[in-house]
């Protein structure tokens, strides 16, 4: 729709008409309504003139109760809404979620892959997501990811890797541990909260159900087989499960995910996000399972963002990553003097500790230790 229509629509008082068409209309009216909506909400100022005349409660219950016409654009106009903060909120009190993640599952093939769109939108919001799995979202989006159309492929396999915070703490869900989440908003997860029942690698893995292997096995054959978007969307799922839950590299490992992860660094036409994530992915496999030696590519790949600006968290996911293998028994001092990491490492004590960030400089210098770079400093009695 032109720009200036639009302008001239919402003038002339048209947001607030189309909404009333498309609750109180014919059949008909409700089509074109919900249409006219799902254009119009595309702008980013119509996305709050839409919810402030209760487009949203509408839009829900069309996508909900409507034919099939108008429960498709209702879900492609609530995808476009949802792209406002506020307005993921107010969506998921209307019932938002439950009615996309049945049409994700049940609808025509159109419904799905704009229900699928609205459920990424929607989980990058902490209480989003966590309602999305407990609405059933995860069985549904990982289905999708494995047999649907490539939209639907890429709208699923997005929304299942939006969010870290899944994995958050007091998810009970067991789908949370399993599922990987986001390389958006990674950053605030850390290492270590996926759960208790993460107790060792084997017996965790041996606990899997198969349906939950099945799940990694999709991310993994995306990352294979799938489009470039749909590629990186797998990498940065799996990057997440292996970092936040160690219990997992086994079943990785297993499934053949270093073979793809590895391709994937090597690949001419992946992303260097992708990219990025596959050598992050190998690199914590690295550091817990002794048989699997880290890679020199992935190893550089690596440092290298120590050298950037911080962006999005890359710089300080670089570094965890290669604190983690530097620290495990299957580092290789040789191997890191040959890519430049001890000096990396070495440069990162200095400038971490006159920046005052102690916890950092203890990290890299317990590094340093572990590759026999520097010696451990012995306290003495006064």
């Amino acid at each position: 729709m032109n720009d200036d229509n639009k302008a001239a629509i919402v003038a002339a008082g048209g947001i607030e008409v189309l909404v009333s068409l498309a609750r109180d209309g014919n059949e008909g009216q409700k089509e074109n309504a919900a249409g006219a909506l799902c254009n119009l909400s595309a702008n980013d100022d119509l996305k709050v003139a839409i919810a402030a005349a209760g487009g949203l409660e509408v839009l829900v219950a069309l996508a909900r109760d409507g034919n099939e016409a108008q429960k498709e654009d209702a879900a492609g106009a609530l995808c476009n809404l949802a792209y406002n903060d506020d307005n993921k909120v107010a969506i998921a009190a209307a019932g938002g979620i439950e009615v996309l993640v049945s049409l994700a599952r049940d609808g025509t093939e159109g419904q799905k892959g704009r229900a699928a769109g609205a459920l990424w939108n929607l989980a990058h919001n902490d209480d989003n997501s966590v309602a999305i799995v407990a609405a059933g979202g995860i069985e549904v989006l990982i289905a999708l990811a494995r047999d649907g159309n490539e939209m639907q492929k890429e709208n699923a396999v997005s929304t299942t890797t939006t969010r870290r915070r899944l994995l958050r703490p007091g998810a009970s869900s067991c789908s949370l541990r399993w599922l990987a989440t986001g390389m958006r908003c990674r950053r605030r997860m850390r290492r270590g909260r996926c759960g208790t029942s993460l107790t060792t690698t084997t017996t965790a893995w041996r606990l899997l159900r198969p349906r939950r292997r099945r799940r990694m096995e999709v991310l993994i054959s995306l990352a294979r087989d799938g489009t470039e978007r749909q590629k990186e969307e797998a990498a940065g799922a799996l990057c997440n499960m292996i970092e936040a839950a160690p219990g997992t590299h086994e079943g990785v490992v297993e499934a053949g995910g270093v073979a793809v992860l590895s391709s994937l660094t090597q690949e001419a036409s992946a992303s260097d996000d992708c990219k990025f994530a596959a050598a992050m992915s190998l690199m914590y496999l690295a550091s817990t399972c002794p048989d699997l030696a880290a890679d020199d590519t992935c190893l550089s790949l690596l440092l290298s963002r120590l050298d950037q600006p911080e962006e999005d968290g890359w710089r300080r996911d670089s570094i965890n990553a290669l604190l983690a293998l530097a620290t495990s028994s299957s580092a290789c001092a040789e191997q890191w003097h040959r890519v430049g990491g001890v000096a990396a490492l070495q440069a990162l004590a200095r400038e971490t500790a006159e920046e005052g960030v102690e916890r950092q400089a203890e990290r890299c210098n317990q590094a340093l230790v572990s590759l026999g770079v520097r010696r451990v400093r012995r306290r003495t009695a006064a």
